[in-house]
């Protein structure tokens, strides 16, 4: 009780004495950020301007300066959007944007994770659609994929304006004496608690809990938490940055990081089976923020799969824990011995290299003794061999190579398991951040520079390292070389070399090679012509004495515009070719969220994504796509079009899907959304829609296995075939309300969460008289849900947003779905949700949301329970407390996947159940920049 009336009384008083504090500060907080925001417009950072004005504006509507500079960046946003302004404007006019004194100050300081050389962002580059403007020294290459993000930008990072795939000096540019410079020491630092009515939490932070975007891990049924899994994101941290920003001749860059995954450890432990003589050597892998070691799945000696699960460490010893064998559950396995010490180690080093940059650029080098997947290399060749795949996703160049072995089952035979390459560890570990800070590192070099005028070269060489490995481990090495020549100023010609080679025990075992040739021509103001022809080799040597090899070729020839935003592109990738560096497993499907409506503005990066290319191996495809804007740009529409078949010329699928916006007065807007994907009849016993390698149930151990997951559920010939149709209609009823309604109609089955019921098996196939060990994944329990042919059914969506007066937004939505099997992944679920938004200053924001929602309880349903679909309730409280430009303090009641510290208040966007139920929990963070 006591801890109770702590809890409650502390969130009153906090919340009293902020709003107090705050209360006079509205006019000069409005033209704070006005000033900030008409900075963001000089600098030509008009999505930045545009919010910040816009805060300006709520919280002074007499601020009729604020309100003109807001319809002035909306107008110039309108023209870009529409590839206006920076088509056809010269290059005089956006002097502006350039011609800031703050901006100058900072024009030249080299971002610390950029590679040696590279621009970002310099005046000049303004990102053209046409021929560069004359007089302009900078020229950017068209984008090769209009849909896809700039290969040069790390992935999760992203751009305001259209993207520039290859920026490069035609003419040297003088660079200031290293001397000009001085270094820089800046950070971060990070404070947070959480306090619920039976605990004090300092320490509780694991990214895994929350699964990857738009889908549920295994947790979400079977985890002790169940649908009120999350992350509670509690801990400490402090990142200090060393830069010594010369630009030119060496610079050091370090980072040094404090935190919870600074502190981790193993320890090597034998299981043992309790009848038979099975074992199996495993390495426990503990790390501070979940005060626990991970969990893992291991082969033993006869090839059975051990199931690991989390061991909780307490003085450095663990508790106890017993393995389960998941593939021979007649196997029983010993505990692991209760007091087991695990060795620590400490990992507080999370970035450091060494540049050298030439002074007239024609030479730049790193050398990274420890960096992140950001210096992976990125290629921008139209296959994309380098270093593809989405932004939160982790680097092909981040696997590791699981060497070849011999099992020793009880049936006398010794079925070979193949050496491969695996992202267990990639895919598992990172910060409780964002995606992409992941926790595997790379060591290594890179250099860039020209050649000869008109032609530059890229290369980057390095090894991934886990949390865990020693720093001498080496279990990969990746490494790509990159060549680009402008013939003339219509014809580019360019290569690209990737090597892989994979190590057992210091040897070289696999080795996989990849050569391409590509080339760009302009054979129009408008249009450029782009083809590329590759092959690749790859050579195992296998355990005892085996030998695998494979080799392969692919092409990708295409037509694009970007002005037009049109492309039409033919590719084809072997079986057999297999491009190390790469991977296109998430690129080649569409992302859950292209197929519903919405009305707020999707995020660049993820918008990037929502449509597939299919492009992978095994496969060729055919891709048209284009965007248009009819009766004076009021309609805009896409279309998407695609047809696959496999390399040996059987068809997977054809997948058409149109989208159009459309303006019909100031106050209302039309959408309507159709697509269908065209499949195969379906084949006894496998799944239609889930493969094993873009399945996230699947995705740490079948990553390279594109086929079919087997259904005992699925007959043959059925079609599987996917169809969506939605239509809706915004409109502004008064200045401050607005409403939106969506109707949509599909036969989307959805993977989650049918998915969660997997599993896998271990049988043995014989190929080019090798007798191979086979993990077979399947499904279970999919009688609960709906079969081929799917089943439509209509999903109904309602939404009242309401602006009382400036500072407050209040958003009523209600959504009807058929399918009671749809989790809180968005807004699709059933529910009826409120939200408050209260901007009460620059400094103060304060957030309210609740949510009934209600679904039907699959592992209920599983055990034998009937159905039960049930009702939950979520409440969420946030308040966001800006102290200045470098310090923030946040409040949170409950969890909500839409509210993160790092992000600020909620997104609209971003709408999604992380938990069903009301989380009593009160967390505080701090953060603070220097």
């Amino acid at each position: 009780m006591t801890k109770k009336l702590i809890f409650y009384t502390l969130l009153i008083l906090f919340t009293g004495v902020l709003v107090v504090y705050a209360q006079e500060q509205d006019i000069a907080e409005s033209f704070g950020l006005y000033s900030k925001g008409i900075d963001y417009y000089h600098k030509g950072k008009l999505y930045e301007a545009q919010e910040t004005l816009e805060q300006a504006v709520r919280l002074d509507p007499r601020n009729d300066e604020a309100q003109g500079y807001l319809d002035l960046v909306k107008a110039e946003i309108n023209m870009r959007e529409k590839g206006r302004l920076n088509s056809y404007e010269e290059a005089s006019s956006l002097k502006r944007e350039i011609d800031n004194n703050e901006y100058k100050r900072y024009e030249n300081i080299p971002d610390p994770n950029m590679r040696p050389g590279e621009m970002s962002d310099k005046p000049g580059c303004e990102y053209f659609d046409t021929e560069p403007i004359a007089g302009n020294k900078t020229k950017c290459k068209v984008d090769q994929y209009v849909n896809m993000p700039d290969p040069n930008m790390r992935p999760g990072e992203m751009s305001d304006a259209p993207q520039c795939n290859e920026c490069f000096e035609e003419e040297p540019v003088a660079v200031a004496k290293a001397g000009n410079a001085k270094g820089k020491i800046s950070g971060e630092l990070r404070l947070s608690m959480g306090l619920t009515s039976e605990d004090f939490l300092w320490k509780d932070a694991n990214s895994d809990l929350i699964g990857v975007p738009y889908e549920e891990n295994w947790r979400y049924l079977w985890g002790q938490d169940r649908y009120n899994t999350y992350d509670k994101r509690i801990y400490d941290s402090l990142e200090i940055n060393l830069d010594t920003k010369n630009q030119a001749g060496f610079n050091v860059y370090s980072q040094i990081a404090i935190d919870p995954w600074t502190f981790v450890g193993t320890q090597d432990v034998r299981i043992t089976s309790t009848l038979g003589g099975d074992y199996a050597d495993i390495k426990l892998k503990y790390w501070s923020n979940y005060r626990s070691t991970i969990n893992e799945v291991y082969r033993s000696n006869k090839g059975n799969i051990i199931n690991l699960s989390e061991i909780k460490i307490k003085h450095d010893l663990t508790t106890p824990n017993t393995p389960t064998g998941i593939a021979d559950w007649s196997t029983n396995y010993n505990p692991i011995p209760t007091g087991t010490e695990i060795d620590r180690q400490y990992m507080p080093i999370r970035k450091f290299w060494v540049d050298y940059i030439n002074e007239d650029r024609t030479f730049n080098g790193r050398v990274f003794l420890m960096a992140d997947q950001a210096q992976a290399f990125s290629s921008d060749d139209p296959l994309r061999l380098s270093n593809n795949h989405v932004y939160w996703e982790e680097s092909p160049w981040l696997d590791e190579y699981d060497p070849s072995r011999l099992f020793y089952p009880d049936s006398g035979l010794t079925p070979l398991k193949q050496g491969r390459w695996v992202r267990r560890l990639s895919f598992y570990t990172k910060k409780s951040n964002e995606y992409n800070d992941r926790l595997t590192f790379l060591r290594g070099v890179s250099l860039n520079g020209d050649m000869w005028p008109g032609s530059t070269y890229n290369m980057t060489a390095a090894t991934p390292m886990s949390l865990w490995d020693d720093y001498e481990n080496v279990t990969s090495i990746p490494a790509a070389f990159r060549t680009k020549t402008e013939v003339t100023p219509e014809f580019t010609l360019g290569s690209i070399y990737t090597f892989k080679g994979g190590m057992n025990a210091g040897t070289m075992e696999s080795v996989n090679q990849v050569l391409g040739l590509d080339a760009t021509y302009n054979i129009a103001s408008e249009w450029d012509i782009v083809a590329e022809l590759a092959g690749s080799e790859t050579k195992v040597d296998e355990a005892n004495d085996m030998k695998t090899s494979y080799d392969g070729v692919a092409y990708s020839l295409g037509l694009l515009s970007k002005t037009y935003k049109t492309a039409l592109t033919a590719n084809y990738m072997a079986q057999d070719f297999y491009p190390g560096l790469s991977n296109y497993r998430y690129t080649r499907k569409e992302a859950f969220y292209s197929k519903h409506i919405r009305f707020s503005k999707m995020l660049d990066r993820d918008e990037a994504i929502a449509v597939g290319d299919g492009i992978d191996r095994g496969r060729m495809t055919f891709n048209f796509k284009t965007e248009g804007d009819f009766l004076d740009d009021n309609l805009n529409t896409k279309l998407n079009f695609r047809n696959v078949h496999k390399d040996n010329g059987k068809n997977l699928e054809t997948v058409t899907r149109v989208e159009s916006t459309l303006k019909v007065t100031p106050k209302m807007t039309l959408k309507a959304l159709g697509s269908y994907q065209k499949l195969p009849k379906t084949i006894a016993g496998l799944d239609p829609l889930f493969y094993a390698k873009t399945s996230y149930s699947f995705t740490d151990y079948y990553s390279e296995d594109d086929r079919f997951v087997e259904n005992s559920s699925i007959v043959d010939g059925k079609d599987p075939s996917l169809g969506n149709v939605g239509l809706g209609i915004r409109y502004e009823l008064m200045d401050n309300l607005a409403w939106e309604g969506v109707y949509e109609r599909t036969n989307d089955p959805q993977d989650t969460p049918r998915g969660l019921f997997n599993n896998s098996y271990v049988t043995t196939e014989t190929k080019n008289g090798m007798l191979l060990d086979k993990m077979v994944p399947f499904l279970y329990s999919q009688g609960f849900f709906d079969l081929p042919p799917y089943d439509y059914y209509s999903i109904y969506k309602t939404k009242l947003i309401y602006r009382p007066f400036s500072k407050l937004t209040g958003i009523l939505s209600f959504t009807r779905n058929i399918d009671k099997h749809t989790i809180g992944l968005d807004d699709n679920v059933n529910h009826i949700g409120l939200e408050l938004d209260y901007q009460h200053s620059e400094k103060l924001s304060l957030g309210f949301k609740y949510a009934y929602s209600k679904i039907i309880d699959v592992f209920r349903q599983h055990i034998g329970e009937g159905v039960h679909y049930d009702g939950h309730h979520n409440i969420f409280v946030e308040m966001a407390y800006s102290i200045d430009e470098d310090q923030e303090f946040i409040m949170e009641f409950g969890e909500f996947a839409g509210y993160a510290p790092v992000e600020g208040l909620y997104q609209m966007d971003k709408w999604s159940l992380s938990t069903l139920d009301t989380q009593h929990i009160f967390r505080v963070h701090y953060n603070r920049k220097f």
